[in-house]
């Protein structure tokens, strides 16, 4: 790792000074410029995912300097609202095409990379990794799947996570389970032996025994999201069809997904009004141990103990997590991964110099800085073992998740797909629609919305 890591800032200069010789100059004599860039991104409980951009100048100018460069960096970054206003900040100046408006590097989400390059907001990569083999090659190489549209990569991870489901392991003793049994229960799941009826099952048990009030047994995260996929990926289903690259509806897994969401209202470990939670109180119920298991991100264990007071030394002891059961005996748990995607906009008057800073940015000190921070997982192989990422016990077992997680789809229809879902969950959960409905109800929404963009399997 080490010697990569050499490999990796003796390249970067050598970029740095061909970049300074062939565009800026390398005259000592000559003025200073100073060259702003843009950098947009999310916080979403992940401060560093911003802030790493100005680190990345700081680095990047002493290169710079070290090169006799007449060029320096300078970074706006605005702290961004919600991830909603984030969002619709982002297409609004994007839709000016104005350079002055809009973000050289702009963070956006998986779903978002199709729309945005068909859109021509952004520019493939390829040219650009290119330049940079030692920190490109090193990237994880499932991670690369949300930046392939159209045979052209056209983001790099930012970062990447996985969903799981925590558990109380004092409440399963309180329940009379063994120490060993409770540490083997990750195991079952991992082999088809531990399914989402028996979770629902064990929900029950905590509330019966008092141990969390009723609609407490189990929950979902409130909002839209990714994660709503995990119980149709965990009846069989799947977001593409391999063969042609399509996103894919199998109504069978789908509907399955749907009695799933109706069973856990009508068992009462999920509270009907789930979905009309906002976040912090979301969080607090949580991180106060009052949900008996909780299917959220990875990076959500940082946030509860950062931001909601969750005691970090009874989470070490006394919290688990494991993949999202498989819906029958003998299947395989699932996960999903929404890793965030760094993109160069086509509106950006210095894409070298860009894109250049995103490389120092993606680096492995600054992304593991940014991982252990907000609970996300690595991007780049020399991670693993970088001391900072795999010291933390917590970060080295969620990532036996990452393998058979499914990566949030790029192409255009993705992010129409995921809300469209969520639209129909609701309806579930609020005993609104039958499972049958809603199945019907959504398939044709998607069949009338993207057409040939989407294989639906009856």
């Amino acid at each position: 790792m080490k010697l990569r890591t050499i490999k990796t800032i003796t390249l970067i200069t050598a970029c740095v000074l061909i970049f300074s010789f062939l565009i800026m100059g390398a005259s000592c004599e000559e003025k200073i410029n100073t060259v702003t860039l843009k950098a947009w991104a999310p916080n979403g409980g992940s401060p560093l995912r911003r802030e790493n951009f100005f680190e990345a100048a700081e680095i990047l100018n002493k290169q710079l300097e070290a090169a006799g460069a007449n060029v320096r960096v300078k970074v706006e970054c605005p702290v961004p609202g919600g991830w909603d206003a984030y969002t619709k900040a982002n297409l609004l100046a994007l839709g000016t095409g104005e350079p002055e408006k809009i973000a050289d590097i702009m963070i956006i989400a998986p779903e978002d990379v199709g729309s945005f390059a068909d859109a021509g907001y952004i520019i493939s990569l390829d040219d650009y990794i290119a330049k940079y083999p030692e920190t490109y090659t090193d990237i994880i190489p499932a991670l690369w799947v949300p930046c392939e549209y159209k045979g052209k990569k056209w983001s790099v991870p930012q970062d990447t996570e996985v969903r799981m489901i925590y558990y109380h392991k004092d409440y399963l003793t309180k329940l009379g389970w063994s120490k060993n049994e409770i540490e083997k229960l990750p195991e079952k799941v991992f082999n088809g032996e531990f399914t989402l009826d028996d979770l629902v099952g064990l929900s029950e048990e905590l509330i019966n025994a008092g141990i969390v009030d009723k609609g407490h047994g189990f929950w979902f995260r409130p909002k839209p999201g990714a994660d709503w996929y995990l119980y149709m990926l965990a009846y069989g289903g799947k977001l593409v069809n391999p063969e042609t690259g399509n996103l894919f509806i199998d109504k069978a897994a789908y509907l399955k997904s749907f009695e799933f969401m109706k069973k856990v209202v009508d068992t009462g470990i999920t509270m009907k009004g789930i979905t009309s939670l906002d976040w912090p109180e979301w969080h607090q119920t949580v991180a106060d141990g009052k949900v008996g298991f909780i299917q959220a991100g990875c990076y959500h264990w940082a946030e509860w103990q950062f931001r909601f007071g969750l005691d970090s030394e009874y989470a070490k002891e006394n919290i688990g997590y494991f993949p999202i059961p498989a819906g029958v005996k003998g299947g395989k748990p699932v996960s999903v991964s929404h890793p965030m995607q760094a993109t160069i906009t086509s509106a950006s008057l210095h894409k070298d110099l860009a894109f250049l800073l995103l490389t120092i940015y993606e680096s492995v000190y600054l992304n593991s800085k940014h991982a252990v921070q907000s609970g996300h997982l690595a991007i780049r192989e020399s991670q693993l073992s970088y001391p900072l990422y795999a010291e933390d016990e917590f970060y080295v077992k969620a990532a036996k998740i990452s393998p058979i997680s499914t990566m949030t789809p790029s192409m255009t229809g993705s992010g129409t797909l995921q809300k469209t879902y969520f639209q129909f969950v609701e309806g579930v959960l609020a005993g609104q629609l039958t499972p049958a409905k809603a199945v019907e109800l959504f398939t044709n929404q998607m069949k009338s919305q993207l057409g040939d963009v989407v294989e639906v399997a009856e």
